[in-house]
């Protein structure tokens, strides 16, 4: 998680002393759309 945070990412904890067996991970990229405008495209990442 440092090194995420290190480059940028936002990085966020669970709740103290509750023990999750799942893992996320989302991305936000703003790539340009049509006539120039710009998007936001979201992948997400379950395991």
């Amino acid at each position: 998680a440092t090194k995420l945070e290190e480059v940028g990412a936002h990085v966020v904890y669970g709740v103290v002393g509750y023990k999750a067996h799942a893992k996320m991970l989302m991305i936000v990229r703003r790539e340009e759309g049509k006539a120039g405008s710009s998007i936001l495209r979201r992948y997400v990442h379950l395991g």
